[in-house]
């Protein structure tokens, strides 16, 4: 993961609200995701809100985002993105370790 340019992201078909837990780990390395999904979910959800990728559904629109990424690192120009850091910190371990001890506190 370390030497990615860009990190791959599948949906689960005809699965709502499964999340896959490397997703987490794809958006704290901080190289950006291309999430390919079929249906609007939780996956789009965190990655419209941390702005930590690039949602295709198409395959032509997947094929574009993969060329101009290439493009971009042929070209030696950065893929990052303006990531907001507050939205990713409320997904992070610890944060979702709190929040899970709060709920589990309050019982």
């Amino acid at each position: 993961m370390n030497s990615a340019q860009l990190l791959l992201q599948l949906s689960y078909k005809n699965k709502k609200g499964i999340v896959s837990s490397k997703i987490f780990q794809y958006m704290n390395s901080g190289k950006p995701i291309l999430l390919v999904s079929n249906n609007e979910d939780i996956m789009e959800k965190i990655i419209r809100e941390t702005n930590t990728g690039e949602i295709c559904k198409t395959p032509e629109k997947i094929a574009d985002y993969i060329l101009n990424s290439y493009s971009k690192w042929e070209n030696n120009q950065t893929l990052e993105r303006k990531v907001n850091k507050e939205k990713l910190a409320f997904y992070s371990f610890k944060n979702q370790v709190d929040l899970l001890d709060k709920i589990i506190s309050d019982l």
